[in-house]
């Protein structure tokens, strides 16, 4: 019949979304408010002073062509051990201490630039997405648990974890033979120094910006699932599978959302590992955007997940097994809600980024002037 319109299932699922979101800032709007200034302060407390600086610093290293030397010192064991080309190298080093976005940033532009083929991509996203030192030591560590060695910990698990798995991953794809660096494609060219710079902060404010939002957007889900008690109906079903209660009841922030989560479990009496879980799974939120970053790449969304999942599972069990040799002074851990971050760039952290920054930027001047993103030649 020609009155008769067709409507998908999925365009009758985001349709539901759409009132059932209505619904809820309407009937709950005291959660929402509450959810919004929640989500809004974590972002201003501990995302963007731990991941701004580093969001800045990998776009400029790419937009420069400073990678250029960074993928020559790294270049050996990146190409034994990971089985990717040396344009990689940077990527690779960045995304391991630089926090999620950052990894995902660098392989796109690595891809869209020609350094890189969708394979690699994707295989360098099953290991070069984890939790970057500035968010595990200097805002869960020092600033949510007062202890920054436990913030070490966690970073060096996710660490340990993530080269495990790109080294397995590597081992597993040695049969395929890597594309030669002479083959990348080189007509695009180099930014100068100082528009590297305004380009790479220009990018990292976007990032931020898009990161917050996703954040606050999540806090009021959280808002809502807790207040309205289906994380309590959630727990006690854990519970019956014989999971303890204070494990249970954090598993739905640690899925959603991985600062609230932190929080969570910093003042809910849960074991190091869980909190090493919920770090090296990253939560939905952070997927979102890294998947949204890496739109041009088309990756295995389902593979995604599953090595998200295996990187949250090795760093608990590192987490666990460091914890025979380092005992925290509790295992029961507790934070403030007056706590406020300390500045990254007052740490140790802080002071090493601005020398790599510095160092980067020197690098950067002798090379010719130019008007885009550079690419690999040999």
């Amino acid at each position: 019949m020609n009155g008769i319109i067709k409507v998908s299932a999925k365009t009758l699922f985001l349709v539901f979304t759409i009132f059932l979101a209505v619904f809820v800032i309407l009937f709950y709007s005291s959660f929402t408010v509450s959810g919004i200034a929640d989500g809004l302060l974590y972002s201003v407390n501990y995302l963007i002073p731990s991941l701004f600086p580093f969001m800045v610093i990998s776009s400029f290293t790419m937009y420069s062509g400073a990678y250029r030397p960074i993928g020559k010192i790294f270049s050996l064991p990146v190409r034994c051990l990971f089985r990717l080309p040396r344009a990689a190298s940077a990527a690779v080093i960045l995304g391991l201490v630089g926090g999620f976005p950052v990894g995902a940033k660098c392989v796109s532009m690595l891809y869209s630039s020609g350094q890189i083929t969708q394979k690699q991509a994707e295989r360098m996203m099953t290991f070069c997405v984890c939790s970057g030192p500035a968010f595990l030591i200097t805002a869960v560590g020092t600033v949510m648990l007062h202890n920054t060695f436990i913030g070490i910990i966690l970073y060096v698990s996710q660490l340990i974890s993530a080269l495990m798995i790109g080294t397995a991953v590597g081992l597993i794809d040695k049969k395929r033979s890597a594309p030669s660096d002479d083959t990348q494609n080189s007509s695009s060219e180099q930014k100068t120094a100082a528009e590297s710079l305004i380009s790479s902060c220009s990018d990292a404010a976007y990032s931020v910006l898009e990161l917050t939002s996703l954040v606050a957007i999540f806090s009021v889900l959280m808002s809502v699932i807790m207040k309205s008690g289906l994380n309590t109906v959630f727990s006690d079903m854990l519970t019956w599978f014989g999971i303890d209660t204070s494990v249970s009841s954090v598993m739905i922030p640690v899925v959603f959302e991985v600062t609230g989560a932190c929080r969570q479990i910093c003042s809910g009496g849960c074991p190091l590992w869980v909190l090493s879980f919920a770090v090296g799974f990253g939560g939905l939120c952070v997927h979102m955007q890294i998947l949204h970053i890496l739109k041009n790449v088309n990756i295995n969304k389902p593979k995604f997940f599953l090595f998200r999942f295996i990187n949250a599972v090795l760093s608990s069990v590192i987490t666990y097994i460091i914890c025979f040799f380092y005992h925290p002074i509790s295992q029961t851990f507790a934070v403030s809600e007056n706590t406020v971050a300390e500045p990254v760039y007052d740490s140790y952290i802080g002071a090493a980024a601005l020398i790599v920054m510095c160092i980067i930027f020197l690098l950067s001047l002798k090379r010719p002037r130019y008007a885009s993103f550079p690419t690999e030649k040999i």
